[in-house]
């Protein structure tokens, strides 16, 4: 018995993981789900990439046909006539969301090294020092090429006066 479970476990698993790879698993209409078959989800998946692959985008009328065909050639009707043109509304609706999610996405950072000041403040050039004769910290910074000096008696302050150049 425990091995029967074992294995309806691990089929289920199986098809769980097959049915990830789908854009499309099932039809919605009127918050009611419409489960497909292995064929069917096939057929729109494989035409749904296909439109996409070839026009870049999707339309209305594509997705509508698609679902005419899956009424036109199913043996169970699991929808109406009806019904067609609100499936192909929030099939097209769920792809256009999953698009958009997906064209914002970033896997990989193109360049993994650590931001560096310059690169935040290209406009800004900042120099901190301490002035030999007095002791007092000294910020000099060039922005839009005007020249600005700024006298600190601490390092702390100094340091707070550039943090809050560099935030602004």
């Amino acid at each position: 018995m425990l091995m029967l479970l074992l294995i309806y476990l691990t089929k289920m698993k199986k098809k769980m993981k097959n049915n990830n790879k789908f854009l499309i698993n099932e039809l919605r209409y009127n918050r009611c789900s419409i489960l497909l078959d292995d064929v069917e989800k096939n057929y729109i998946n494989e035409s749904v990439n296909n439109l996409i692959s070839e026009r870049g985008d999707l339309e209305l009328k594509d997705i509508t046909k698609l679902i005419e065909n899956i009424y036109v050639n199913s043996e169970i009707r699991s929808f109406s006539k009806d019904h067609i043109k609100g499936i192909s509304v929030d099939i097209l609706n769920r792809l256009k969301k999953k698009l958009n999610e997906e064209v914002g996405r970033n896997y990989q950072t193109v360049d993994p090294s650590p931001i560096s000041n310059e690169k935040i403040l290209s406009d800004f050039n900042i120099d901190q020092t301490v002035c030999p004769n007095t002791g007092k910290w000294i910020v000099t910074y060039l922005h839009k090429e005007k020249r600005e000096v700024k006298y600190f008696n601490s390092e702390a302050e100094s340091n707070l006066f550039v943090k809050h150049l560099r935030v602004n």
